[in-house]
């Protein structure tokens, strides 16, 4: 138990830069169709990415990540970078921390922003007691018990002659979890999404104890046009 209690003490405090989890084979990619929903492939090109970047959990259910949106290709040329601790068992942020946005991104990763605010990050990383690790994406459905979970997208698409932007797009989002046992959940209920595709990477759980995290990632029309651009909403939920 002493041995067990030094690792963890020494991985907690051990903070590093941590490692972008890819979705969609890490190209960018974007949707032009309704049509292609079913079908589509979320490695193609052309889109900003909203970069993933999981640090780790605490063992009551803390989540810590980096989000970063690189707007270097868009109208204005900014990197948006967000720290942020979601508390999965009560469904709420912990707490955040966004770096000033800063002009000049090809001189600012991540790295950079780390190591400029290494201080303020890593006090909040002990605070709530994360410990670090490296993550991969687990895929749906989730085996848990005698149970088997899966998740259902069920989107409502204004077209072209409905559409008040001139495009096809999700004008309604709901994202539910349903299990074997009969039992559902819905994790997001959203109206007027207005999103030109939605994609689910997969899902992330707690070594430590039943939580998981759900990257769900959008495309949307980028300002006057392409590149699109990516926004990403982190569902939770506890295992029962």
């Amino acid at each position: 138990m002493f041995v067990l209690l030094l690792i963890l003490i020494g991985n907690q405090a051990d903070y590093r830069v941590p490692r972008e989890l890819k979705y969609g084979g890490g190209k960018e990619w974007t949707i032009d169709s309704a049509d292609e929903l079913e079908t589509f492939d979320f490695t193609q090109a052309y889109c900003l990415l909203t970069h993933f970047y999981p640090i780790g959990w605490s063992a009551d259910g803390k989540f810590a990540y980096v989000s970063l949106f690189d707007d270097h290709g868009d109208a204005y040329g900014y990197i948006n970078c967000q720290v942020i601790i979601f508390d999965v068992s009560r469904g709420v942020v912990a707490w955040s921390y966004a770096p000033a946005d800063t002009e000049n991104p090809s001189d600012t990763p991540l790295r950079k922003i780390w190591r400029q605010n290494r201080t303020l990050i890593e006090e909040n990383l002990n605070r709530f007691a994360i410990v670090h690790y490296r993550f991969t994406f687990q895929g749906f459905p989730i085996y848990h018990g005698s149970d088997t979970i899966d998740y259902h997208l069920d989107t409502t698409w204004v077209g072209y002659d409905r559409s008040k932007y001139g495009w096809e797009y999700i004008d309604s989002l709901k994202f539910v979890l349903r299990s074997a046992k009969n039992d559902i959940e819905v994790l997001l209920d959203k109206d007027d999404y207005a999103a030109l595709g939605v994609y689910v990477p997969g899902y992330l759980k707690n070594p430590r104890g039943r939580q998981i995290v759900i990257p769900l990632i959008a495309t949307y029309m980028g300002w006057e046009g392409p590149p699109n651009t990516t926004g990403m909403v982190l569902l939770g939920y506890n295992l029962r």
